[in-house]
């Protein structure tokens, strides 16, 4: 099946596809539309590392925002802003209110965008804030600690190496003194650098601002949205059922009947004139009987009509019988006879059979698919009856369907009367 047979299946019941897809979008928009609403606020810092004229900072900037990113919804710092708002801060707060906060380092080098969502906005606001102040006295407090041990360390090796030198003095070893004295002076210069030296910070460089409408719901993108999703579904689900029950081709049934049973076939449009029924003029020849079998609910003459309006267009004698209930039709030696039959199912035909003679044309409701179609040709042959064309009835799903089958029926019944009255 390609993809404009598919195309063409979902056309056909497109407003199927449509029903179903409109049904979703208006239940995702009653149900998004009781939701809680949600906001969403965003606070930008900025990593800041003393800047030097012989190396890029890029790579350090980008590693320290990595780690800033990382810890913004850890439950240290989620509970230190919790904290520092006054809220609730056991583990449950902790836990619920860490799902509500994000981070993006976003393309720019050094700069972590934290956002943090609430019921409303004012505090999405403050707790995208608090984490942030969170994160930047955490980053002081670390970086304290960082230089405290390394001063501890140095100033304990400078204790080490005076009574090092203080014991070495008494053996008068002047190398060993000087060595002691010069380790004593890189130990000190080290400790002068480090006073030096400008640690790097975290810097609130944009507060969060109040959101003034809220990011969630959005019940009309979520039913647009919803509308879309079940369309593309519904059309989906069409083209597997289509493809499960063997329907026949949307494009054209008539050439996928004649694929599946060899036999001439043709479309009964509903409104159709006499002319729908010509492509089965070859296959009927010039036989005095022909047999219109229709199967299923809705058949009610329309080809058998139709095709003896097409034969006597062209100039036959053509007498319409009825032998659903069993009877035979009585013509001169001039007329044509067109047999109608209705029956449920084929198998219905077998009290029939044996009065039915010459071709026959099987006549189907256009939605049975080629599988039924093939049956019920076989059926029909195991019967000995010779079928040699199929005509595929457009089913009718207007109001309108019962009065134009009533109409259908009343134009066989009255020409029924005039044959009687004919042959009379």
């Amino acid at each position: 099946m390609d993809l404009l047979e598919q195309a063409a299946g979902v056309w056909a019941r497109r407003w199927i596809v449509l029903a179903v897809a409109v049904v979703a979008a208006v239940g995702v928009f009653a149900w998004r539309s009781t939701a809680p609403e949600h906001y969403t606020a965003s606070a930008t810092v900025q990593v800041r590392v003393p800047v030097t004229d012989d190396s890029d900072p890029t790579p350090q900037v980008s590693y320290y925002a990595t780690q800033v990113s990382g810890r913004a919804a850890t439950p240290g710092v989620v509970e230190a802003a919790l904290g520092l708002l006054g809220r609730d801060d056991d583990s449950d707060a902790v836990r619920d209110a860490a799902e509500e906060i994000t981070t993006d380092a976003g393309d720019e080098p050094g700069f972590v965008v934290i956002s943090a969502s609430g019921e409303s906005g004012e505090e999405a606001a403050v707790l995208a804030d608090a984490v942030a102040q969170v994160l930047g006295d955490q980053v002081r407090t670390d970086q304290a600690d960082d230089v405290a041990e390394k001063r501890s360390a140095i100033t304990d090796s400078i204790a080490a190496v005076a009574e090092e030198r203080r014991r070495t003095a008494a053996t008068n070893d002047i190398f060993a003194v000087g060595a002691l004295d010069r380790e004593r002076e890189a130990l000190l210069g080290a400790l002068r650098t480090l006073a030096d030296t400008n640690p790097w910070r975290l810097a609130l460089v944009e507060p969060a601002d109040v959101p003034e409408s809220p990011d969630a719901p959005r019940p009309l993108r979520d039913a647009l949205l919803a509308f879309l999703v079940f369309l593309v579904l519904t059309a989906e689900g069409v083209v597997l059922v289509r493809a499960f029950r063997g329907s026949l081709s949307a494009r054209d049934a008539a050439a996928d009947v004649t694929r599946a049973t060899g036999l001439a076939a043709t479309v009964v449009p509903a409104s159709a004139g006499a002319t729908a029924v010509a492509p089965l003029l070859p296959a009927i020849g010039e036989a005095r009987d022909v047999v219109v079998v229709g199967v299923g609910a809705g058949a009610e003459g329309r080809s058998a009509g139709l095709l003896a309006d097409l034969l006597a267009a062209r100039g036959d004698l053509v007498v319409l019988h009825d032998v659903s209930d069993g009877s035979s039709a009585t013509a001169g030696d001039d007329e044509r006879v067109v047999l109608a039959a209705e029956v449920a199912t084929v198998d219905d035909l077998l009290p029939l059979a044996s009065a039915l003679s010459g071709p026959v044309v099987l006549e189907v409701d256009q939605r049975t698919s080629r599988r039924a179609i093939q049956s019920e040709v076989t059926t029909m042959r195991a019967l000995d009856l010779d079928v040699v064309a199929v005509a595929l009835r457009e089913s009718v799903r207007s109001p309108g369907r019962e009065s134009r089958g009533s109409d259908d029926a009343a134009g066989v019944d009255e020409r029924r009367e005039a044959t009687a009255g004919a042959t009379a």
